[in-house]
């Protein structure tokens, strides 16, 4: 019922529970920690939430990471997210030793 939770807030994308959200899926003994990170992916594209990203690519969840980055591209991030989280990117496809899409030009 717990991991229900979890995902509900992540599907409400309400960006008060990202708090909350971080705290579990930092917290490398706690058995939500992975479904907190998936619901992080919900919440869209601020700096905080890009930032939490960082969580998943730490503990080597690439998938998770770059699952997210490619949904808070989707959601027409600010422009001044789009640079970091298209770094991001590169940084989590290198990790897996995949080849990573060009970054933007500055325009």
């Amino acid at each position: 019922q717990r991991e229900r939770a979890v995902r509900a807030l992540g599907e409400l994308a309400d960006p008060r529970a990202l708090d909350d959200l971080l705290k579990l899926a930092s917290d490398e003994t706690n058995a939500l920690q992975a479904v907190a990170s998936e619901a992080i992916g919900h919440l869209g594209a601020t700096e905080k939430a890009v930032a939490a990203t960082g969580v998943s690519e730490h503990r080597g969840n690439y998938e998770a990471a770059l699952d997210y980055l490619h949904r808070a591209l989707q959601s027409s991030p600010p422009g001044d997210l789009s640079g970091p989280i298209t770094e991001a990117m590169q940084r989590v496809m290198k990790a897996q030793g995949k080849p990573a899409p060009p970054l933007p030009s500055a325009r």
